[in-house]
């Protein structure tokens, strides 16, 4: 927003979000930039309006919180010349890290790019050290424009830094070879089934790879025999069993990482920002269970 300000863009402010109303004004105002978080994106995809909206004034579409499926960005490019992922945390007042001008579909698909030069960033693993090449790391910044405590929370202001001053993010990712990075999930996403580490990102991208899935989301729940085990919520838009939808895990996912259930749903439970409340998915599946 403070750019758009400053490059002399106007912003047009809604008091919250509204699919229809976010439509009519893409046609009305004749917007140039149009982002969200990707449950956003998908209920003006999804919406009754869509059809009949005008877009050709759109020349960026923009996203972040979380990562959308190869097939919406394939709508999306139909929509807009260009696309950009971004990521970023209210305690660095600012998106970190931006996916190129040119991006393929695979960046912005798989990377959330590359880490701006006034925020530096580096992967560092649990053992304190500096993460090579494909090596899973929590994602740590440094910068002007980090926040400067809690309100009121000394103690979690000294937990979110390092000894030597960067910021702890809680999520993790690591470097590819040409110097854009991957996330994997959060630190407090992850679960152990077994004895091993499962990131519940690794198997919504799969189940979001399937044509008959739009969304999924999948949280770990307590299990007797392995400790945790993963169960998976989807949004699908065309017929289609859980069953066969184990069966695509099954045979592309390591044993241990396949979903215990797999549950269809209309839509997923977001919070106020718009992203997926795995909070309460968790407490729903551990209800099923029980």
């Amino acid at each position: 927003c403070c750019v758009n300000l400053v490059a002399g863009g106007t912003l047009v402010f809604q008091e919250r979000f509204d699919p229809a109303l976010v439509l009519l004004t893409i046609g009305q105002e004749r917007l140039t930039l149009l982002g969200g978080v990707p449950t956003m994106l998908l209920l003006l995809l999804d919406h009754p309006d869509f059809e009949q909206t005008d877009f050709s004034s759109l020349e960026l579409i923009g996203w972040g919180g979380a990562a959308l499926p190869v097939p919406i960005i394939k709508r999306l490019q139909k929509l807009a010349p260009r696309l950009i992922n971004v990521y970023g945390m209210t305690e660095t007042a600012a998106n970190t890290t931006y996916t190129s001008p040119d991006a393929d579909l695979e960046e912005l698909s798989e990377t959330i790019g590359r880490p701006s030069p006034h925020m530096p960033c580096r992967i560092v693993n649990s053992d304190g050290n500096l993460c090579n090449v494909g090596e899973h790391g929590e994602l740590q910044f440094k910068g002007d424009h980090l926040l400067l405590e809690y309100l009121n929370r000394p103690e979690a202001t000294r937990d979110v830094y390092t000894n030597d001053g960067w910021l702890h993010t809680g999520d993790l990712g690591y470097w590819r070879e040409n110097g854009t990075i991957s996330l994997v999930g959060r630190m407090s996403d992850m679960f152990k089934s077994g004895g091993y580490n499962v990131y519940p990102r690794e198997i919504e991208n799969l189940l979001e790879s399937h044509p008959a899935v739009e969304m999924a989301a999948v949280v770990g729940v307590p299990d007797d025999r392995y400790q945790e085990v993963g169960a998976a919520f989807v949004v699908v838009n065309e017929g289609i069993e859980s069953k066969s939808l184990a069966t695509f895990c099954r045979e592309n996912l390591a044993n241990y990482k396949v979903p215990k259930s797999i549950t269809l749903v209309k839509n997923l439970p977001t919070l106020p920002v718009g992203k997926v409340d795995k909070v309460a998915l968790k407490q729903q599946a551990i209800t099923e269970i029980n």
